[in-house]
């Protein structure tokens, strides 16, 4: 064992804190995979949601509104005002 290296261990909050993040990933990931299935478009865009950031969604019908599955919102862009 080489005591030179360092291995980062998170504390138990932090540990919490990416335990939450990675588990609203993999829920917002299966709510995507969910309007994929119903013929929505997954989107280059993410939602801008600093704690979300997934890729945002467009209905068949909806053609020039934007959809985050994970934050179940529409998003409407500035230039879009």
């Amino acid at each position: 064992v080489d005591d030179d290296a360092y291995v980062w261990e998170p504390t138990p909050e932090e540990a919490a804190r990416m335990e939450a993040r990675r588990a609203r990933r993999d829920a917002g990931s299966q709510k995507i995979a969910e309007y994929l299935l119903m013929g929505w478009t997954m989107l280059e865009d993410i939602c801008p949601n600093l704690d979300c950031q997934v890729p945002l969604l467009r209905g068949r019908e909806e053609e020039a509104k934007m959809f985050c599955a994970s934050c179940d919102q529409w998003v409407v862009r500035e230039e879009d005002f």
